[in-house]
C-alpha cells in the first residue's frame, strides 16, 4: 500500500489544494484526488507558504499529508466520508508550485512537471488543478473548460522539461 500511496501523491495534490482555500475545513476533511485501479488518493494540506516572488513568477511550498483508500473498480467516492478507510502516510510531503505563465510547474517528490495547458494530457490534470488552484484561486473544475489557456494568456511552455536540483532554480527561466 505504501508504494501505491507514493505513486498517487502526485495526483492527490490537486484535489487536496481545494481544501486549503476553504479555511479551516481542510484540517477536518480530506480531499479526494485521482481514483484509478481500485484506489483513491487523499490529501490534507498542512501548510502553504510563498517562498519567492520575482518578475511575475511566484514559488509556493505546500505541505501535504497523503493517503489512499481501496475501492471496487469504478465505485469511487467523489468526496470525503468518515466511513472511508483511508491509510495515511506517516509523514507529509512537500509540493512546490511555480506560478509563471510561460512555465507552469508542479514539483512532487522532487520531480518537476511542466504543465502544457494548450495540450493537457489526462495524466497531468491533477498537476494542472493544483497549479490553477494556487496560482488563480479556482476552487472547482470550471477552469478545465475550453479557452482557459487563452483567457489567462497561458502560452505553450517555453521548455518541455526542466532539470533542476532545487525549486528556486526555476527562477532562472524567468525573463
Amino acid at each position: 500500500m505504501q508504494e501505491r500511496q507514493t505513486g498517487l501523491l502526485k495526483s492527490l495534490a490537486g484535489a487536496a489544494v481545494v481544501a486549503l482555500l476553504c479555511g479551516e475545513a481542510f484540517a477536518e476533511n480530506p480531499q479526494a484526488g485521482l481514483c484509478t485501479g481500485g484506489y483513491c488518493a487523499w490529501g490534507i494540506i498542512k501548510s502553504k507558504a510563498k517562498i519567492k516572488e520575482e518578475k511575475g513568477a511566484s514559488l509556493y511550498k505546500l505541505d501535504v499529508l497523503a493517503g489512499s483508500s481501496e475501492h471496487k473498480e469504478g465505485q469511487y467516492p467523489d468526496k470525503y466520508d468518515p466511513k472511508i478507510n483511508i491509510e495515511w502516510n506517516k509523514k507529509s510531503h512537500p509540493v512546490y508550485i511555480f506560478c509563471y505563465d510561460k512555465l507552469p510547474v508542479v514539483i512532487v517528490d522532487n520531480k518537476p512537471v511542466v504543465i502544457n495547458f494548450q495540450e493537457l494530457p489526462h495524466s497531468s490534470e491533477s498537476d494542472a488543478a493544483v497549479y490553477v488552484e494556487i496560482c488563480y484561486g479556482f476552487t472547482d473544475s470550471s477552469w478545465a473548460s475550453e479557452g482557459f489557456a487563452a483567457k489567462h494568456d497561458l502560452e505553450k511552455p517555453t521548455v518541455a522539461d526542466v532539470n533542476i536540483k532545487n525549486p528556486l532554480e526555476l527562477f532562472k527561466y524567468v525573463k
